[in-house]
């Protein structure tokens, strides 16, 4: 049977900032990159239990916590994004292929790819020698 409505796993944002914080730890001191995934394995929960975490406020899910907690929850999931995000865009620049690094920005962070194109129309009239425009 599904619950209709699920206790959440976590009741404040502290509680879920140290869990972060020691999964930052634990990526830097084995010089790994943290990751969206990652950030929400250490908190026992998958990718899209993380993001229904982050906008609680809209979606209406844990409706145990009040408004206040429901957004410093969502804030600590944007910070710790975005703690990832800086990751990723330094390792831009680091030595190696950066495809894969291009992909996670894309696909997690709305990077896209910009280009712009100028397009000017101009009018060409061609006259032909020898044709006559008026026929009988």
């Amino acid at each position: 049977m599904k619950w209709k409505t699920k206790p959440g796993k976590y009741e404040n944002a502290r509680q879920m900032q140290k869990i972060i914080d020691k999964y930052f730890q634990e990526c830097i001191e084995n010089e790994e990159y943290p990751s969206i995934t990652g950030v929400a394995y250490s908190l026992g929960l998958n990718r899209q239990g993380l993001l229904d975490y982050e906008n609680s406020l809209i979606n209406g899910k844990l409706k145990s916590l009040d408004s206040s907690a429901k957004a410093e929850i969502s804030d600590t999931i944007k910070r710790a994004k975005a703690f990832v995000e800086m990751c990723y865009e330094q390792r831009l620049f680091a030595n190696g292929n950066p495809a894969g690094t291009i992909f996670t920005l894309k696909n997690n962070f709305k990077w896209v790819d910009k280009s712009e194109v100028e397009q000017t129309n101009k009018t060409i009239s061609v006259g032909i020698k020898g044709f006559d425009e008026e026929e009988d």
